[in-house]
């Protein structure tokens, strides 16, 4: 091999070099800039909220537990129109009042024992764990071992 075929091949895998250079850098710069845009569109939609939420507290919570409630009947109607059927609505609906109903006995516990009446409290809240057991165990195919 000569000089000159020795310095062409040089210069090949040294373009092939800085190609792959070029490429990195450009995908390092990409990343970058999508860092960027990112943190530009967090900011831009947190900061309005947390001004929201810290000038006016009750309006936020309300205006963000209605947009949640929203969403979740979107989705429970979008699930509904795929297969809507009585044998499907039936135990839906009956688990969602469940959920609903532990909720309620979970927050008036709450409320009784922030009230400082921890028996009715008490009362409540082992009426809630002993129902939430009974349907688990209604639930479970397998019987327990002993």
């Amino acid at each position: 091999m000569n000089a000159k075929a020795a310095l062409r091949a040089m210069g090949r895998i040294f373009r092939r070099v800085l190609s792959g250079y070029r490429r990195v850098f450009a995908q390092a710069a990409a990343l970058l800039g999508g860092a960027v845009l990112l943190v530009a569109a967090a900011f831009a939609v947190v900061l309005p909220l947390w001004w929201f939420a810290t000038s006016a507290p009750a309006a936020y919570t309300t205006t963000v537990t209605a947009a949640l409630v929203v969403a979740l009947a979107a989705i429970a109607v979008s699930r509904l129109r795929r297969d809507w059927s009585v044998r499907r609505i039936v135990p839906i609906l009956r688990y969602s009042l469940e959920i609903a109903g532990a909720v309620f006995l979970l927050y008036l516990a709450g409320m009784l024992y922030a009230a400082m009446q921890p028996i009715p409290a008490a009362v409540i809240l082992l009426v809630v764990l002993l129902w939430i057991g009974l349907r688990a165990s209604r639930r479970s195919s397998k019987p327990t071992e002993r």
